[in-house]
């Protein structure tokens, strides 16, 4: 059931606003153009999640553009990221 609009909803994410979301004791913002999808293992509580994805988009803020792929940051070409955020089980 993740992944859905309605799934997002539940956590207090929607499509083109800045979103909020505390994981663990950070509160993370997302701006309006980064829809995150959060994930709960357990009950979701909205503004809450134990992890999310997020893919932003950092092509503008980059001079000059990257041209290769670099794995130890996960910037791809074009100045895209794709990260996960986690909670600490601590």
């Amino acid at each position: 059931m993740t992944k859905t609009r309605a799934y997002r909803e539940a956590h207090g994410v929607v499509s083109g606003a800045v979103n909020e979301l505390r994981l663990g004791g950070v509160l993370f913002r997302f701006p309006p153009d980064s829809t995150p999808e959060p994930y709960s293992a357990g009950p979701i509580v909205r503004g809450e999640a134990d992890s999310v994805h997020t893919h932003l988009d950092l092509s503008g803020w980059i001079a000059p553009r990257p041209r290769i792929r670099s794995e130890a940051n996960g910037m791809a070409a074009g100045g895209c990221v794709d990260r996960e955020i986690s909670r600490s089980a601590s």
